[in-house]
């Protein structure tokens, strides 16, 4: 593989040649300082490096990753990874293959490189996804064919994500938040089951520790901190620990009876997967502010009318059931 990799490069030894040790090789290749970036990008993949989100490939790699495996396995051992990261480079003496490029981080990461860079892989959607993604593009056609999906198929399924604001106003829903529920096997009352009230937080909590509570009582929405350990809701003072649900492991306690019970069993005697209750949504209002808010019988409404439009189009739905097996019943 190396000789695939790596541009000729030979030590004088005891009187014979050996290869030249590469970074990689080497304890001073600085894995640490690449886990850092890594995890930078990690959590917003598609900012960092969106040519390989054209495609939603289901296993996608870190191009700040294979940036480092390539120079490290390039550069000798006594260069500074952290140094020749942001460097330009022209590598085109070194030649890569990726034989399963999924999204094409290998590609393209060996590309900007200056690399002949080769991929290929059994599944066609990768290969095409990865061609246009990496090949030519018209932006005008591009964008001209944008412009006639949005006003088709998008102006369609925009207003079915309209919802209003605290103060009625109409504005665009951008996510909706679902909770599962069982009922109780004691009381039969239906138990929501919130392993925590916190339901939305930063991917940096120490950098920014504002959370989204889910009112246990009145179902409000509210802001606290993630080391708060009792708020208050403001709309009807219930005080409770956020982080404390009903759910917790295998078991359900039920805030009606305060009986705990088996999750499992309860879905069980129903003989049909739990069900789901609409709780928040997050909108964009008109002033482009986005807020967490109760979700409202309008809502529900709204899902059940999409729910009878996607019957009514009769689309071509996979219907086809699950072979039974170990995997089917732990499903």
């Amino acid at each position: 593989m190396r000789s695939s990799l790596v541009e000729s490069g030979h030590l004088k030894q005891a009187g014979a040649l050996r290869p030249a040790r590469r970074l990689i090789e080497s304890d001073s290749f600085a894995f640490e300082w690449v886990s850092e970036i890594a995890e930078v990008e990690s959590w917003r993949k598609e900012v960092h490096r969106p040519i390989y989100h054209l495609h939603k490939w289901w296993a996608k790699r870190l191009g700040s990753v294979f940036r480092a495996i390539v120079l490290g396995s390039v550069l000798p051992e006594n260069k500074n990874l952290a140094e020749a990261f942001y460097q330009q480079h022209d590598l085109r003496r070194v030649k890569v293959l990726d034989p399963f490029m999924g999204s094409g981080t290998t590609v393209g990461e060996a590309h900007k490189l200056g690399c002949v860079a080769l991929g290929r892989d059994i599944n066609p959607v990768a290969c095409q996804s990865v061609k246009v993604s990496l090949g030519p593009l018209d932006r005008d056609a591009l964008m001209h064919a944008f412009a006639r999906l949005s006003a088709g198929a998008g102006e369609r399924l925009r207003k079915l994500y309209q919802t209003t604001d605290a103060d009625g106003h109409v504005c665009d829903a951008l996510y909706y938040f679902w909770v599962k529920t069982v009922g109780c096997l004691h009381c039969g009352q239906a138990v929501d089951l919130f392993p925590s009230y916190v339901f939305a937080r930063n991917a940096y909590p120490d950098r920014k520790p504002e959370v989204r509570v889910c009112c246990r009582k009145c179902g409000n929405i509210f802001s606290a901190s993630i080391q708060d350990k009792a708020v208050s809701c403001p709309q009807c003072d219930e005080r409770f620990d956020p982080h404390c649900g009903p759910a917790a492991g295998a078991s359900a306690r039920c805030p009606s009876c305060q009986r705990a019970f088996p999750i499992l069993k309860a879905v069980q005697i129903t003989g049909q997967p739990p069900a789901h209750r609409l709780f928040a949504k997050l909108v964009l209002t008109s002033a482009e502010d986005k807020l967490y808010l109760p979700a409202t019988k309008d809502d529900e409404t709204a899902y059940r009318k999409c729910s009878e439009e996607l019957a009514r189009l009769r689309l071509p739905l996979p219907t086809l059931e699950l072979t039974d097996g170990h995997n089917t019943r732990q499903v």
